[in-house]
């Protein structure tokens, strides 16, 4: 069983909404991942604290938002942020391991298949609205090996559209997917205050493909975040 710890848009202006996160962040610290999915900021570009190089989750990935400067992921030197990325995730029988990579990776041979395994792929998704082309070059910087490998998919992404905004993009996402029959996406930007949005969706079965589609919307300001939880069949949200 993998655990996805899911924060985004905290757009924190005098500091306190960072200290409150940090808090609420260590409270899940048995959480596998921790994801990231923009707007930590609301107009200050400075960088994210060392601190949160300490996070215990042995996954550390975020994605930029719009709000966020060119420096704010500048001293997370323990987290995956250069997006577009890919990563790894999983364990095989003997012991837990996660691989990064980015075009790449010369041990792919030796990675041992498991049902909790899962691949992870960080699209910069802070220009709003991003085209199906812009996410298309995206995708195709990273080495398809990679991007197949895995038993489930996860998107990250500040923005995402609905399936009825850019069809191309889900079209590419369900390409992606290959055999794999589930597919999450973790993003952010459109508050619930303001957006019909739910903070989760799914399964959401696409028809004709049979995958399982699932979506985590999150505004950590007044959520804080969301926990998911992949069983090694589906994504299921505490």
């Amino acid at each position: 069983m993998t655990t996805i710890l899911h924060i985004s848009d905290m757009h924190d202006w005098d500091g306190q909404t960072l200290k409150y996160l940090e808090g609420f962040v260590k409270s899940h610290s048995k959480a596998d991942v921790v994801a990231v999915t923009g707007d930590c900021f609301l107009s200050n570009k400075n960088p994210l604290p060392d601190s949160w190089n300490t996070w215990p989750h042995r996954l550390k990935l975020s994605v930029p938002g719009n709000h966020d400067g060119k420096k704010t992921f500048d001293r997370l030197i323990k987290w995956n942020h250069t997006a577009p990325y890919v990563c790894l995730h999983g364990w095989d029988e003997v012991k837990e391991e996660h691989y990064v990579v980015r075009h790449k990776w010369d041990r792919l041979e030796s990675y041992v298949s498991h049902p909790y395994d899962i691949t992870f792929i960080g699209l910069d998704g802070s220009k709003v609205p991003i085209t199906g082309k812009e996410m298309k070059d995206q995708i195709n910087e990273l080495d398809a090996s990679l991007t197949e490998t895995g038993s489930a998919l996860v998107i990250l992404s500040h923005w995402w559209p609905q399936a009825d905004e850019v069809p191309q993009v889900w079209e590419m996402m369900l390409k992606l997917c290959g055999r794999r029959r589930s597919l999450l996406i973790l993003c952010g930007h459109e508050h619930h205050r303001l957006s019909e949005r739910p903070r989760w969706s799914g399964p959401v079965y696409i028809q004709g493909k049979g995958v399982k589609c699932y979506c985590s919307h999150v505004f950590s300001q007044e959520d804080k975040g969301n926990l998911i939880t992949w069983d090694g069949d589906c994504f299921v949200c505490k």
